[in-house]
């Protein structure tokens, strides 16, 4: 506790707080608010499978870049404000994007309807492709015999979705773009100044996930226009507050790929990066799930609450479960919990209530092993290097893992997930062992 308080008083560290507040809000909001604007649109579910698709790949196109061209810079506060204030512009731009309209449009056009229709009941019609299942009420349809080709329907027909979907994407990977590799800025900042000046990262980290428990809960009560206000107000002050943090003492790299390959050449350093990798899978695969089940809104706004309560508590004793645990087996323990998870989800998919307790262990695989990762990247990257790590980490997580969980959500279940995590739970934990082994005897014959 005495450190905690000491850490507190540490006026170069207060702005580094304050940010990671502010970091952890604007991720609380637009998390939120994503998928809530792309539902307001009329997109099919066809559609938001493919936009979420495709959005991971600005995180691991932009992060990397941004954190090299940082490093490049040295002291680099100017270009991180700068980023940080377009990635909220960026977010004011989803107002651009047409809401899908729809006209008239016969059996002719591609639309099957099938079923009879009785006195008030209403058909289901889907395109020819059994793409979009739709209720439509208030069809105008007839019946001249039981065949269903004899059925004459009026369904509607989107007469602009193309256009839609394509500025969406446009607009989407744009502020995914920008966000992320704001936020590897920041975090490369804050673990810049905590290996210069012995700071501890997961006290930083507390006032994030206070940030995320006030904010996200929050956004569930706002429409999609004042959540994109809001978050744009948010980027603006981090952007503001973003030239109190201290960069002068950060060295300029003179060889940005020599330096950060000969930081990932290292067995130990793949290792990470490959359970941070599979985390960032199942995390991405396990949102699709939960979005999908239709949850009611307390529900998902009571988990909001509870993980981030169960995220602060992990980040106080973040520094002593290192110390006792080490890196790898924190990464293994992390793969461990989502199998927990998706088991769980699997026994009581429609116990929502259940499924909020079981969601309360979700910090143990993010919000833990996100603080670890910093610390790791702390631990095995010089100065010079440290943000385009931090930049491949995050792309590496949010990017490549959690892009490729959203599109196994529609093709695995939470059975096979569960069974997969313990598989690769099992072979980290094989590949941790071996390698603390080879450490020891290098030690002892060393």
């Amino acid at each position: 506790m005495s450190s905690f308080c000491s850490d507190l008083r540490t006026k170069r560290f207060i702005w580094l707080k304050i940010l990671f507040f502010l970091q952890l809000a604007s991720l609380g909001v637009i998390w939120v608010a994503t998928n809530a604007h792309l539902a307001s649109l009329g997109f099919s579910a066809s559609d938001v499978f493919l936009i979420n698709a495709i959005a991971p790949s600005a995180v691991v196109i932009a992060a990397p870049p941004f954190g090299l061209i940082a490093d490049k810079m040295g002291e680099y506060r100017i270009f991180a404000a700068f980023v940080t204030f377009i990635s909220g512009i960026s977010a004011l731009t989803f107002f651009a994007v047409p809401e899908i309209k729809s006209v008239s449009a016969s059996i002719d056009d591609g639309f099957i309807c099938c079923g009879i229709p009785s006195p008030g009941e209403s058909l289901f019609c889907t395109d020819e492709d059994s793409v979009a299942l739709k209720r439509l009420d208030g069809l105008n349809c007839t019946s001249g015999a039981v065949e269903c080709p004899q059925l004459t329907c009026l369904p509607l027909k989107a007469d602009n979705r193309d256009s839609a979907l394509v500025a969406y994407v446009i607009v989407r990977f744009i502020r995914d773009a920008l966000f992320a590799s704001s936020v590897a800025l920041f975090e490369g900042a804050v673990i810049v100044n905590a290996a210069e000046f012995d700071g501890d990262i997961g006290f930083q980290r507390i006032f994030g996930a206070l940030g995320f428990l006030i904010f996200a809960p929050l956004t569930t009560l706002l429409s999609s226009s004042g959540a994109f206000y809001l978050f744009f107000g948010l980027r603006t002050l981090s952007a503001l507050l973003t030239f109190k943090v201290k960069l002068k003492f950060k060295p300029k790299s003179k060889n940005v790929f020599r330096e950060i390959g000969g930081v990932f050449k290292s067995v130990d350093v793949l290792a990470f990066l490959t359970a941070f990798i599979a985390s960032g899978l199942f995390q991405g695969f396990m949102e699709s799930e939960l979005e999908d089940s239709r949850t009611s809104k307390l529900i998902k706004t009571l988990t909001l609450i509870l993980m981030s309560v169960v995220a602060i508590a992990l980040n106080i004793t973040s520094t002593k479960i290192l110390r006792n645990f080490g890196f790898h087996f924190i990464a293994l323990y992390a793969i461990t919990f989502h199998s927990i998870r998706f088991i769980g989800h699997a026994l009581i998919f429609h116990a929502h209530w259940t499924r909020l307790f079981i969601d309360a262990l979700a910090p143990f695989s993010s919000a833990l092993f996100f603080t670890t990762a910093m610390n790791f990247v702390k631990e095995t990257s010089p100065l010079t290097v440290t943000t385009t790590a931090q930049g491949l980490f995050i792309a590496a997580y949010w990017g490549l893992g959690r892009g490729l969980g959203l599109v196994l959500s529609e093709y695995v279940s939470n059975m096979i997930m569960g069974v997969a995590s313990l598989a690769i739970s099992g072979l980290y934990a094989v590949i941790v062992i071996k390698q603390e082994k080879a450490e020891k005897v290098q030690k002892i014959c060393g």
